[in-house]
C-alpha cells in the first residue's frame, strides 16, 4: 500500500499528459493519484529528485520497450532504444540469461592479456594468495586465480568496458552501475567442476527478482566442452528458489578464444571440470547494481592518481559518476 504524504505533494502528475501510472522509478516516494489505484512519484514533475532520468510515462509503452520484471528493472519504463545489433542480444538474455559475444577481442590483445597473467603468476607476492591453486573447493583446487586485477596492470583495463558489455549493462543494470570483481581464473587439467551457482545467491530475495549484477567471462582460450568451460543452465533466471538445477541441465559455453559469454547475476552456471590436457585461461568482470556493495573493488587500495589513468567508461564503474538533480551529468 503506498504511503500518504501531504496534499500539496499530491499535485504533481505526469507530465505531458500522460496516463496515470507507477513511473519507475527505484525510489520509494509515492502517494496515491486521484485515480484509484495508481501511484506516482512525489519529487519534481518532470524528473525524480536523485536525477535518475525515469520521467513519468503512460501505463503501456511502445513495443521493446518494456524490460521484463524478473530479467530487468521492476517496472515499466522507457530507455534509449537499442540498435538492432544489441537488442539481439537483449533478447537472447532475456529469454536465456545469457548471450555469446563471439571474437570480441583479437588475438593481439588476448597475448597481451596472457603475458601479464603469466607475469603475474610467476610471484605469489604479484599474483595473491589464489595465483598457485585455489584454498577451497569453490575456487578449485587445481584453479589458478589472479584477484582485483583493476590494481595490478592497465593492460586488463579495456577488458571491463567493451562496448557490448557496456550496452547490455545499461539495459539490464540501473544508471551508475558498478564494477565489482575482476580477476582471471585459470583451470588446469584434472579440476572437478565447480558447485553449480548463482552470483546474487547471496541476497535473501524471493526468486525469480530482478538482476543484482552481471558477469563476463572472457575466453584467452578457446573454450571447449572438455577443457572447463563455464557451464550455464539457460532459463534458470526466470526459477523460482523451490528448483535447484542437476549437473545434467548445464551446458558448457563453446567459444572461440577472444569472445565473451555475458550472463546476468540470477544464471545458474559453474566452472567446468577440465578432462583435456591443457589450461583454461579467462578473464572474469563481474558488475553490479550502484546500491550494491562490490566484491573486492571497495576495499581495493585505489588512488586518486590511479584513478587519473583510468579510462573514462572504467573510472565511471568504479564510482566516479556524480548524478545530478538536471539532466546534467559529470565524472569527478
Amino acid at each position: 500500500m503506498p504511503r500518504l504524504l501531504s496534499p500539496r505533494l499530491s499535485r504533481y502528475r505526469p507530465r505531458d499528459g500522460a496516463a496515470h501510472g507507477r513511473v519507475a522509478c527505484p525510489h520509494e516516494r509515492w502517494s496515491t493519484s486521484a485515480k484509484p489505484q495508481t501511484t506516482f512519484c512525489l519529487s519534481q514533475p518532470a524528473r525524480c529528485q536523485f536525477a535518475c532520468k525515469m520521467s513519468y510515462q503512460p501505463e503501456e509503452p511502445p513495443n521493446n520497450t518494456i524490460i521484463n520484471g524478473h530479467t530487468g528493472a521492476s517496472a515499466k519504463l522507457y530507455r534509449t532504444h537499442p540498435d538492432p545489433e544489441t537488442q539481439k542480444l537483449i533478447d537472447h538474455v532475456v529469454e536465456n540469461g545469457f548471450v555469446v559475444i563471439e571474437n570480441a577481442f583479437g588475438d593481439v590483445e588476448i597475448n597481451e592479456a596472457i603475458g601479464e597473467v603469466e607475469r603475474l603468476s610467476a610471484s605469489p607476492e604479484l599474483g595473491g594468495p589464489a595465483s598457485t591453486h585455489g584454498r577451497n573447493n569453490f575456487e578449485g583446487f587445481k584453479t589458478r586465480r589472479i584477484y582485483t586485477l583493476i590494481n595490478k596492470s592497465r593492460v586488463f583495463d579495456k577488458f571491463a568496458i567493451h562496448p557490448k558489455v557496456e550496452a547490455l549493462n545499461k539495459y539490464f543494470l540501473d544508471p551508475g552501475f558498478l564494477l565489482s570483481n575482476f580477476q582471471s581464473i585459470n583451470i588446469q587439467p584434472g579440476e572437478e567442476p565447480q558447485t553449480l551457482h548463482h552470483d546474487d545467491g547471496y541476497a535473501t530475495l524471493p526468486r525469480p527478482h530482478r538482476p543484482l549484477g552481471s558477469a563476463i567471462m572472457i575466453a584467452l582460450d578457446p573454450y571447449t566442452s572438455t577443457n572447463g568451460a563455464t557451464v550455464v543452465v539457460p532459463k534458470s533466471h526466470t526459477w523460482g528458489a523451490d528448483r535447484i538445477p542437476s549437473r545434467a541441465e548445464a551446458v558448457p559455453v563453446v567459444m572461440p578464444k577472444g569472445s565473451i559469454v555475458y550472463f546476468i547475476g540470477t544464471l545458474w552456471h559453474g566452472g567446468g571440470c577440465n578432462t583435456s590436457d591443457s589450461d583454461r585461461r579467462a578473464l572474469t568482470v563481474q558488475y553490479c547494481q550502484p546500491w550494491i556493495r562490490t566484491i573486492e573493488i571497495s576495499s581495493s587500495p585505489l588512488t586518486l592518481r590511479s584513478f587519473l589513468t583510468f579510462p573514462r567508461g572504467l573510472s565511471t564503474c568504479l564510482g566516479t559518476k556524480l548524478q545530478r538533480r538536471s539532466s546534467d551529468t559529470s565524472t569527478a
